[in-house]
């Protein structure tokens, strides 16, 4: 990236819209406070009073400044302000009750868009700000002042239906608008592929929007927008025919494991997002190893699921996958298929195979091993445990760790070019390292609890009703810590190798 752009200096111009733009931020910020003060309105309604107003300042900044250093130096100081307000309790009327550190995150997504999209398109900045200045804050006046929302919760936070609902209808009617004021279009002529278009970005967002909590979404609403839009603009159509075509395939596999119960809400939701982007820019290269991974992982979990009740104090989590276990499984590979969009290079796609075979080696082992109910040994010391050990090891789930990172592997094979055996086999070798090295930390790092009422071990916060005993490792690094750490780790030997 050619970061020239940061050093061109700001003109006079830009100093005399910083000094009134400050000052303008700060009035918002007044007048919040003393309409809450003196005129009773509530606290949230205020708040969203400097949130779109701010943002629309921030959507427009970049059409009127010659120079980025003002915008990135704004981004900077007012992400200081407000972490130091939060912490001191200042700025209520901004901040809330309800504890949130969304007026931090939005600097932290400005400067970010600022980085990446100054040289290459200022709009996206502008409709990243957008989105959260409009559809992000209609969503949450809808959901507060309506009467009797319908509520649900994906992961922290609890959302309404209603407020999910006017984010996506915003957010459709907000991309029009843009695209018919703006010289910026739909790289693929058709007005249907317009509107579909326009309507999966709008939906897409939405489910980011959904999945955030603690003010998160001030942070990724933005971005995904930016991102998400970007890759449409410039998309031709066969790129628009395979993201579309990504985004129909991935409603057919949720839609499927919901009947299936493979997932959760948050699983399906995340699933769909990590789905449409590896199916939609990866194409059947990089879909291919993602579905031999869910289908056969998720068949095997099913088939063992009697066997596994006997296990369900143990493990923390069984049988429905939630999002944190989508994501410590294909997060690594969503992340590595939209760089490879961007900066094609073929040893991106050797990186996402290791992550999928790892991830498969893992679950297979687990699954095989408890399948044949031999008692495992622990991976540290060898000793004899009983099965759904954190750590725990045995030959038949050994066996199937290298079964699944072979047929992984083997999944991807016509789509590496070059072929080369010895590529081949360190892939497949990594796949099962990945699964030992899985085991180990989980044998040390993990932590492991053990109930304080009826002695057994586990890996849940509370068992027999009442909280567990911390055994040993690390508090807060669970499986899903456990499984990202492994993926990363064969992956960082692959590129030392």
């Amino acid at each position: 990236m050619d970061l020239a752009y940061l050093s061109v200096p700001p003109n006079q111009n830009d100093v005399y819209i910083s000094i009134l733009s400050f000052f303008l931020i700060l009035t918002m910020i007044m007048v919040s406070a003393l309409l809450k003060k003196y005129l009773g309105i509530e606290e949230e309604n205020s708040r969203k009073i400097v949130h779109i107003g701010v943002g629309l300042m921030a959507a427009l900044a970049p059409f009127y400044f010659s120079s980025v250093l003002p915008l990135l130096i704004f981004a900077v100081l007012f992400f200081a302000i407000d972490w130091l307000a939060i912490q001191k309790g200042y700025f209520k009327s901004i901040h809330g009750q309800r504890f949130s550190y969304g007026t931090v995150y939005f600097p932290m997504a400005y400067f970010i868009l600022l980085i990446i999209f100054w040289p290459v398109n200022k709009s996206m900045i502008s409709i990243g700000i957008l989105f959260f200045a409009i559809p992000d804050a209609l969503a949450a006046l809808v959901g507060q002042n309506i009467k009797k929302p319908h509520r649900f919760r994906l992961i922290r936070d609890e959302k309404s239906i209603e407020g999910s609902i006017a984010h996506f209808v915003a957010g459709f009617f907000l991309l029009i608008f843009f695209f018919s004021l703006s010289d910026i279009k739909i790289a693929t002529p058709g007005l249907s592929v317009f509107f579909i278009s326009t309507l999966t970005i709008s939906l897409l967002v939405t489910i980011v929007e959904s999945l955030s909590s603690r003010g998160s979404d001030n942070l990724f609403v933005p971005l995904s927008s930016a991102i998400i839009t970007f890759i449409f603009i410039e998309a031709d159509s066969s790129q628009m025919q395979q993201i579309l075509l990504g985004v129909l395939l991935s409603l057919l596999i949720i839609i499927l494991s919901y009947r299936l119960k493979f997932l959760d809400g948050s699983g399906l939701a995340v699933t769909f997002l990590l789905a449409t982007a590896i199916f939609g820019l990866g194409g059947l290269k990089w879909t291919v190893p993602i579905l031999v991974f869910f289908i056969f992982s998720s068949l095997l979990s099913k088939a063992g699921k009697g066997i596994k009740e006997k296990f369900k104090d143990t493990f923390e989590k069984s049988g429905v996958r939630d999002y944190a276990q989508v994501i410590a499984n294909g997060g690594i590979g969503g992340i590595l298929v939209v760089i490879f969009y961007f900066f094609p290079n073929e040893i991106l796609y050797y990186l996402y195979l290791i992550s999928l075979a790892v991830a498969t080696a893992d679950t297979w082992g687990t699954e095989i091993g408890i399948m044949f109910g031999k008692k495992p040994r622990l991976i540290t010391n060898f000793q004899r445990v009983e099965p759904g050990i954190s750590g725990a090891i045995s030959f038949y789930g050994s066996l199937g760790a290298f079964l699944g990172s072979l047929v992984l592997v083997l999944s991807g094979l016509i789509f590496i070019n070059p072929l080369s055996i010895e590529i081949v086999v360190l892939l497949v070798l990594l796949g099962f390292l990945g699964s030992l090295v899985d085991s180990f930390i989980g044998a040390t790092i993990q932590g492991q609890f053990r109930c304080q009422k009826c002695g057994k071990y586990t890996e849940k916060r509370l068992h027999c009703g009442v909280e567990t005993y911390h055994e040993r490792g690390f508090l807060f690094f669970n499986n899903d810590h456990v499984n990202i750490t492994a993926a990363l780790v064969a992956i960082l030997i692959f590129i030392f190798l």
